[in-house]
């Protein structure tokens, strides 16, 4: 049950992703590049597609623009 109500939720949450799915422009203080927002890992990491990579961010890592 327990399970269920955290999809649940995980699936609300990645529904209101700002810019998910979007091409845009971020910044991780010495390069700035494209990258699409795939989602957020178990771990609270941002997931970006670059190019043809997903990379992973923490909090801070990077800035949007």
């Amino acid at each position: 049950m327990l399970d269920e109500s955290t999809d649940s939720l995980d699936q609300a949450y990645m529904n209101q992703l700002y810019l998910r799915d979007i091409e845009a422009p971020f910044n991780d203080g010495r390069h700035q590049f494209n990258g699409v927002i795939r989602g957020v890992n178990n771990e609270g990491q941002l997931i970006i597609q670059v190019g043809n990579q997903n990379k992973k961010f923490s909090f801070g890592e990077i800035t949007y623009g």
